[in-house]
């Protein structure tokens, strides 16, 4: 359910009551998602950050706030379908769409790379417009975050987190600027509002690559490609899950290893999961089911029609 007003007034902890579009800049996202959490649900136990692109966490309750709208998530999701990196091919994302809603999930993810950077291979349009269509909880990868940055003051810290990588960039850094005009300006928007990464639920974090960086992987790390990545930064991210209380990371970038064990700073045990292979032919995606109190999965994958959509 998507709530663009919220109808009934709510009390504020700090005397007097909030109603009406939640485009109110005078108070926070946290106290917004607080106001509409507690006419529903027990006190908040996880707040992951106080912004517009906040996820509060309660006890079987989420409210995600994006594109100053509530995505409502009832019930704690039990069945979760993930998906990564099909990279702007539109094909490949609709039948793993396709196929993960025959497993009757609660929710949706897509983990980074919407679209590729430069150029996708289908219009971008259309792959926003499916994922919007179908209410997919989408994070950008690092492919979309040139895209989103691109002549914008963000854009020389995103060129500084690709050249700190160990691995050349290449030329298709001077087409960037060509591959952001193919974005319908609507579509732009609505990437640049996306959380980079957050808490779906309670104790699953969602990332691209890891926790702080949609360009490396620590799970593990490559050595070329992730040979910029130090001890300090592998600490920082841990240390940040630690925060949220998580216990599962579901991401993408590479497409090995599909699961992948780490522990905490504090020695509890941190489970990593991918969506699965990558092929021209096939699509693959993981349907994670909670059953007494741990997360099983299921790796499968969808063919990719090889006749022209």
């Amino acid at each position: 359910m998507i709530c663009n007003e919220i109808s009934e007034k709510v009390e504020d902890p700090e005397g007097g009551t909030y109603s009406g579009h939640i485009d109110d800049g005078k108070r926070s996202a946290a106290r917004l998602c607080r106001q509409v959490l507690r006419k529903s649900v027990p006190p908040i136990r996880t707040l992951t950050q106080a912004t517009r692109r906040s996820m509060v966490v309660a006890r079987g309750w989420a409210v995600i706030l994006m594109h100053e709208e509530y995505h409502m998530v009832g019930t704690a999701p039990t069945r979760i379908g993930l998906i990564s990196d099909c990279e702007g091919n539109v094909a490949a994302l609709a039948v793993a769409l396709a196929a993960m809603k025959r497993h009757a999930p609660d929710l949706l993810v897509l983990a980074g790379d919407i679209l590729k950077c430069p150029f996708s291979p289908d219009p971008p349009g259309e792959t926003i417009a499916l994922l919007r269509s179908e209410n997919i909880l989408t994070i950008p990868g690092n492919n979309d975050r040139y895209l989103i940055d691109w002549d914008t003051p963000r854009w020389p810290h995103t060129l500084w987190m690709r050249l700190r990588r160990a691995d050349p960039a290449g030329g298709w850094l001077a087409a960037v600027g060509a591959g952001q005009a193919q974005i319908p300006p609507a579509d732009l928007a609505w990437l640049r509002a996306l959380p980079e990464e957050m808490l779906v639920t309670e104790g699953v974090w969602v990332c691209h690559g890891m926790p702080g960086n949609p360009w490396n992987s620590i799970w593990p790390r490559h050595s070329t490609y992730d040979a910029n990545v130090s001890a300090a930064d592998r600490d920082a991210s841990l240390h940040m899950l630690a925060t949220v209380d998580a216990e599962l990371v579901l991401c993408g970038h590479v497409p090995t290893p599909w699961e992948y064990d780490d522990r905490l700073p504090d020695g509890r045990a941190l489970r990593v999961v991918r969506a699965g292979p990558r092929e021209k032919e096939r699509v693959g995606y993981a349907v994670l089911t909670r059953t007494t109190g741990r997360w099983q999965v299921e790796w499968c994958h969808a063919e990719i029609p090889a006749t022209p959509r």
